[in-house]
């Protein structure tokens, strides 16, 4: 007897052979692709005891526009559980989760705005990967860590205000984001490599004094960039960590930094001339390339660093 399949709302009946089995979320606490149902209008309502969202749940459901949390039992939703749903448009996450999987909503083109609740700690790795039209992220106080490529490409993201609890910035967090400012509270500790690289609209950033490096390309190519405060408590600015942001007029580099990466301000072809602090005893090929005046008189080898100039003091 061939695989034979009945579907009725909200149960699923497989008949397969003498046996018959059946799923719905009336038995269980935990929706899966099997047992998951979304309506007419494109909604989704999670039954007021589920407790668990599972991995890819409605994976690449174009159908779904809307997600309603019925009751406030869903306690994890899972990685991929809603990844290319093309159509969702936005998102309210109840107070009761305190786990959301990687990918969670990566590729949700049409997702307009998410409110993540009080009850995580951390933006999970690639959670709003490519979320070409995602305009507002509202991260609660709760979140100490946006991980890895978190809110990457997510082009209409203008703004998003970073908690004081937040410790953590990984790499790729905000790459290719359409952010035009960021301040970054001074609770963080770590800005990861790219972290706000290729922000092609960011225009300003500060980075606060709990911070003391400044990661590999954690700027670079931010081509409207103008202003950027380095605290003194940075010691080491990694490869790559300016180049090509071609709006930078000016730079202080504080004289706490010790450690200076290859094409750290490479082709910042506004930037007129650089003061390196005589406390820098590492800098590194074509740190500054292109730049038309060095001022250096320190211990580092290998002056002028891809600059036209270099002129001691």
């Amino acid at each position: 007897m061939k695989h034979v399949k009945w579907i009725v709302p909200a149960v699923i009946i497989i008949a397969l052979g003498v046996y018959v089995f059946v799923f719905t979320t009336a038995f269980t606490d935990r929706l899966t692709k099997y047992n998951a149902s979304v309506d007419a209008e494109g909604v989704c309502r999670v039954p007021a005891h589920i407790r668990r969202i599972e991995d890819k749940c409605f994976w690449k459901n174009t159908r779904l526009k809307e997600i309603v949390f019925e009751g406030d039992q869903v306690a994890s939703i899972g990685s991929y559980a809603f990844s290319q749903c093309s159509n969702l448009r936005k998102a309210k996450i109840p107070d009761s989760v305190t786990s959301i999987g990687s990918s969670a909503f990566s590729f949700c083109g049409s997702l307009r705005s998410v409110e993540l609740p009080s009850s995580i700690t951390s933006v999970s790795r690639s959670a709003f990967w490519e979320c070409g039209d995602l305009e507002s992220a509202s991260i609660p106080d709760s979140v100490t860590a946006i991980e890895e490529g978190a809110f990457y490409n997510c082009l209409s993201l203008a703004s998003v205000k970073l908690p004081d609890s937040l410790k953590v910035i990984d790499k790729y967090a905000f790459f290719s984001s359409g952010l035009t400012t960021a301040d970054i509270p001074d609770s963080v500790t770590s800005i990861g490599e790219y972290a706000f690289s290729r922000c092609h609209n960011l225009k300003s950033a500060v980075i606060p004094g709990s911070v003391d490096s400044i990661s590999a390309a954690a700027f670079g190519y931010c081509t409207s960039l103008e202003t950027i405060e380095i605290p003194d408590s940075v010691v080491s600015i990694g490869d790559s960590a300016f180049r090509c942001c071609t709006s930078l007029k000016s730079i202080e580099i504080p004289d706490s930094v010790v450690s200076i990466g290859e094409y750290a301000f490479g082709s910042c072809k506004l930037l007129k001339s650089a003061a390196i602090p005589a406390s820098a005893n590492v800098i590194g090929k074509e740190a500054f390339f292109g730049v038309p005046v060095v001022y250096y008189n320190g211990p580092a080898a290998g002056s002028p660093w891809g600059a036209q100039k270099h002129v001691r003091r």
